[in-house]
């Protein structure tokens, strides 16, 4: 029988000054982004009124933000004034999860450099079996995405790694934001990766006891550098 389904928020304190928020809802990996939001602020008391009203309109079942930098101080102001809030905080630098997938599919963790590669992992796997749909285009999310990389570690074993975000060439675009061109970091992009890492989290414990599946070698289809052609699928939106 098939889960009623899981909403989970991913949001990402940028150190542009900019936050951005993404959450999926959906049932057996067929998900929808159903919220995706930015606000010009990185402010705890800001950042937290967001996410409060975020919370009281979609309930979700995990919140997920990194430890790391701004997000590791507002995790904790979060966890002061709103204990009841399930927000989880990840370092993404840390070695990867093991997590299971659609069809049993299971992640080896040998095969990430860190969390952040395995979460950006688990966004292109759901583009690639066209399980990930979105309610509009976002040309500025849309833009973080197809500028991210992913390469081989020849240092760790040729663990998959995602080309750190210095070295980050991002399409130009425009945001949301009024007076705002867009940041140069990928602040939405990690926003929905975070929402898709907190998503497979809550799917893999529902599932935490099945033994079998396939290790993530065997789906592995390593292809010419670059991310998402996500501007050449027009499936991956929502019929009106």
């Amino acid at each position: 029988m098939e889960h009623s389904g899981y909403i989970a928020l991913g949001l990402d304190l940028g150190r542009s000054g900019k936050t951005a928020f993404s959450a999926l809802e959906g049932a057996d990996f067929h998900v929808r982004q159903c919220f995706n939001h930015a606000i010009s602020s990185i402010s705890a008391p800001d950042v937290e009124q967001e996410l409060v009203k975020i919370c009281g309109l979609l309930q979700p079942q995990l919140i997920l933000v990194e430890a790391d930098g701004p997000g590791g101080v507002f995790s904790e102001f979060v966890m002061q004034h709103h204990p009841e809030l399930p927000l989880m905080t990840v370092y993404t630098g840390h070695p990867a999860l093991p997590l299971m997938l659609w069809q049993d599919i299971i992640l080896a963790e040998q095969e990430y450099l860190n969390i952040r590669a395995e979460m950006y992992w688990i966004v292109r796997l759901l583009l690639r079996d066209s399980r990930l749909m979105f309610q509009y285009e976002d040309p500025e999310l849309f833009a973080q995405l197809t500028s991210t990389q992913w390469d081989a570690d020849k240092g760790h074993g040729d663990r998959i790694r995602i080309v750190p975000k210095k070295m980050m060439r991002i399409n130009y675009y425009h945001s949301e934001l009024e007076g705002n061109p867009g940041s140069r970091s990928p602040d939405k992009a990690d926003a929905l990766a975070l929402s898709c890492l907190a998503y497979a989290i809550l799917y893999s414990e529902e599932h935490a006891g099945r033994q079998h599946g396939t290790q993530s070698d065997d789906i592995i289809e390593p292809e010419e550098a670059g991310f998402f052609p996500i501007g050449m699928c027009p499936d991956i939106f929502e019929e009106a």
